[in-house]
């Protein structure tokens, strides 16, 4: 089995294309992150994309680590914050 590690990059072609029309629950996100994004009522990408970064800031659970990681999420799959 090959040794996976974070420096290991995934390949184009293996990454799922995510869009506004994706659901949070199918997308790579940790779970306490899905979970912050379903006690706001959100089930699709769209309803993160309808918000600025500010406002996504202050919404409860989302600390350091996690907005970090949306930040990271949202870079790698193209997707912007509403401006």
């Amino acid at each position: 089995m090959a040794d996976l590690n974070k420096n290991t990059s995934v390949p184009q072609w293996l990454q799922t294309v995510v869009t506004g029309s994706t659901l949070i629950f199918d997308c790579d996100l940790s779970i306490r992150l899905k979970k912050i994004f379903k006690n706001a009522g959100f089930t699709y990408v769209s309803d993160i994309l309808e918000y600025d970064y500010v406002t996504l800031s202050r919404f409860r659970g989302l600390g350091e680590k996690s907005t970090r990681e949306l930040i990271e999420f949202m870079s790698i799959n193209n997707l912007c914050f509403n401006n």
